[in-house]
């Protein structure tokens, strides 16, 4: 998938994103959660880079799956997508800052004090801005 975010033709990549939104409805967040992860990262596993539409569409979709949950994700989720968050909430493209504060909102109305509690230190300082507008 992060490979076909990464193609330098435009309609493959937005084939990919409409995949993954498709795939996201249909699937656990938990078995999405990897690929979700990887798919927001400047590089894909070959070393090809992700342009910045393409990990902003993964960190909406991985919030929008968050918020769509019935009930609080589990501490892997919580803690793989606080990572991710954390890595991209400084990228220098506005619109995957953005994408990442959505999902760090998500991640606090879903899961609170046990979204505080999952993530280590070194993510709590790079979210600490969003964290506090949050309120956790």
């Amino acid at each position: 998938m992060t490979k076909c975010l990464a193609d330098s033709k435009k309609n493959v990549r937005e084939a990919a994103i409409k995949a993954l939104e498709e795939w996201a409805t249909q699937v656990p967040l938990e078995k999405m959660v990897s690929v979700l992860s990887a798919a927001s990262q400047p590089t894909a596993k070959n070393g090809s880079v992700i342009p910045s539409e393409g990990r902003a569409a993964a960190l909406d979709i991985a919030a929008k799956c968050v918020t769509s949950l019935s009930a609080t994700p589990s501490q892997d989720v919580l803690s793989i997508l606080g990572s991710t968050a954390a890595t991209s909430i400084s990228d220098k493209t506005p619109e995957v800052r953005g994408a990442s504060e959505r999902l760090v909102k998500a991640l606090c109305e879903s899961g609170g004090d046990r979204f505080k509690r999952t993530i280590d230190n070194k993510t709590r300082t790079a979210l600490s801005a969003a964290l506090d507008k949050y309120s956790i």
